[in-house]
């Protein structure tokens, strides 16, 4: 997450690999660098999304996610996204019929029950 790069370096970078590799899926930039740039760019999730996949996004990794719970996260993760914003990541690639992973980093501090929650947010 470079602090001065926006949307446009990453369009590039896209274009360049699909057009160099046509046949890779690209799946790539997860929900915490899509904020990034989002907020760098002065751009809605959605707009970010739209313009990647144009130019080669197939898919975005469920990096970040850890557990969505954010009385965890403000403690193993306190510099990432909060949950509310992770789904909101994936919920703007999924009706673009983006596709994503998910991912859980369990065994800290959260309880069964969280770790149930997060499977119930996903």
């Amino acid at each position: 997450m470079h602090p001065r790069l926006k949307i446009s370096w990453y369009e590039d970078l896209l274009e360049h690999i699909s057009t160099k590799y046509p046949t890779i899926n690209i799946h790539g930039f997860s929900s915490i660098e899509i904020d990034y740039i989002a907020k760098i760019s002065k751009l809605t999730y959605k707009e970010v999304l739209q313009k990647l996949e144009a130019k080669g996004l197939s898919s975005i990794p469920g990096a970040c996610a850890e557990i969505l719970n954010d009385d965890v996260r403000d403690i193993i993760t306190p510099k990432k996204l909060d949950t509310k914003d992770w789904l909101e990541v994936h919920r703007s690639a999924h009706k673009l019929d983006i596709k994503s992973t998910a991912t859980m980093m369990f065994g800290t501090v959260e309880t069964d029950q969280q770790i149930i929650d997060h499977w119930d947010k996903i």
